[in-house]
């Protein structure tokens, strides 16, 4: 319904929970490319991986911990504050939406609501056959590397590798439907990925997240 096709590039801020699996399953199953972003993302270094991914489109968990992430966001392209829905900033030359939750956010953020409303739109049927062309060697996700030791830098993962290391994940820690399993790692880093929510969802297993 927000018109995101194959190869468009998705951005997403959320903290371990169910919003970051709804978000990374929404986004990677229609072949779209999801890239979580780090829930501990400086200002600065949020504008390069916003311009150095090539987002079309950005979700925002409003707060997580003590961050507002509205306000981050205004805080790392001031332009915000006044912009319109339909981004046009110099500084991330392809970002042309942000959706977030919350009250009182600048007119520039859409209503994550306004979103989930609008999805009334899309059939199941259009959406099987969306689905039915995703294929192995397409690309799922690109997780940025954490800055510690260099700029963020993006690594793509292909929807077949994630897929096959998940299952290897599944058979050596022996998970099993129904299971339940506390998520220690951030999901946002490529670790936390394939060992909680990936092989948790392919066994029928709970992941439980705390903040």
């Amino acid at each position: 319904a927000q018109g995101v096709g194959k190869g468009a590039r998705v951005g997403f801020i959320y903290g371990n929970g169910p919003g970051f699996a709804l978000m990374l399953a929404a986004i990677g199953r229609i072949g779209a490319v999801a890239i979580p972003i780090s829930t501990m993302i400086r200002a600065n270094e949020l504008v390069r991986v916003l311009r150095q991914s090539d987002v079309s489109g950005l979700i925002l968990q409003r707060r997580f911990l003590n961050t507002d992430y509205v306000d981050r966001l205004c805080e790392a392209l001031p332009g915000l504050r006044e912009s319109s829905p339909d981004l046009r900033l110099p500084q991330t030359p392809y970002l042309r939406w942000i959706a977030s939750t919350g009250e009182d956010m600048p007119p520039a953020f859409r209503s994550l609501d306004d979103i989930r409303r609008a999805a009334a739109s899309v059939g199941e049927e259009l959406l099987r056959e969306v689905e039915s062309e995703v294929h192995p060697t397409d690309q799922m996700v690109e997780i940025y590397t954490s800055g510690s030791m260099a700029l963020p830098k993006g690594v793509k993962h292909l929807h077949g590798p994630v897929m096959f290391r998940a299952n290897f994940m599944r058979k050596i820690t022996e998970v099993t439907r129904g299971k339940e399993l506390g998520a220690y790692l951030p999901m946002f880093w490529i670790g936390g990925l394939v060992v909680y929510p990936m092989p948790d969802c392919m066994a029928g297993a709970n992941t439980t997240c705390t903040e």
